[in-house]
């Protein structure tokens, strides 16, 4: 294989991941009231950075990661990974939550998801509404 097919292939597969995250996001809601912005936090660097630090040396996943799939993880749990159809099951199943950021209880209602994709690993945060504002400055709104 060429260094231009395979190149083709990686780019594929980051595009399939990135179209998936799309679609969870998506599911979680209205695209048009809520779109997908940039978001230039350190509070979210600094929470990749702690998932991946985990992951790197103590990978763990979910039963289904037994094929080549895009790979989804919440930053309150850093180091694991899930298939699409688990990480929807427990988004959709949510009566309650906790805040990534200052650690309060909320309803499911209360609370607004943000993804972070980073090709084949879409990470999940999850905000109290308050906390929304702090974390991704001149973003009032909920993120999700």
């Amino acid at each position: 294989m060429t260094g231009d097919a395979r190149d083709v292939h990686v780019t594929d597969q980051i595009q399939a991941a990135a179209d998936d995250a799309r679609r969870i996001y998506e599911s979680l809601s209205d695209p048009v009231a809520h779109p997908i912005v940039p978001i230039h936090s350190v509070w979210v660097a600094t929470a990749v950075t702690e998932f991946l630090a985990v992951y790197g040396p103590d990978p763990r996943g979910c039963v289904h990661l037994d094929h080549p799939q895009p790979l989804y993880g919440f930053v309150a749990v850093p180091g694991g990974v899930l298939c699409r159809e688990c990480v929807s099951n427990i988004i959709q199943g949510a009566k309650l939550g906790r805040c990534d950021h200052c650690g309060i209880h909320c309803a499911a209602q209360e609370l607004s998801y943000g993804l972070i994709n980073g090709g084949i690993l879409t990470l999940i945060f999850v905000l109290c509404h308050p906390c929304n504002s702090i974390v991704v400055p001149g973003y009032p709104r909920p993120v999700v």
